[in-house]
């Protein structure tokens, strides 16, 4: 699957990062911008060549668990997003 992902385009260090997360059975989605563009390529829409500037990976790690997985990674707390989450009332 991951040569199938690079084909796509897709980093190396960003498919590091989602193969870590599916190893520790987290779940891992690319998202946004990122997969508008892979999707754009893919399709050949008007010739135009689409590459993502940026990557946004969704999981359903909870961010004490993604520092745990990257101790090394300095610059994690510097890109991590957190989304709350959402409570059925």
């Amino acid at each position: 699957m991951i040569n199938k992902l690079q084909d796509l385009g897709i980093p190396k260090e960003i498919l590091g990062i989602a193969k870590k997360l599916h190893e520790h059975k987290f779940a891992v989605y690319l998202v946004g911008g990122c997969l508008r563009d892979i999707l754009l390529a893919q399709s050949g829409v008007d010739g135009i060549g689409y590459k993502p500037k940026d990557w946004d990976i969704a999981t359903d790690a909870k961010p004490e668990e993604i520092l745990k997985l990257f101790p090394k990674d300095k610059s994690l707390k510097n890109w991590l997003t957190l989304a709350p989450e959402k409570k059925k009332i």
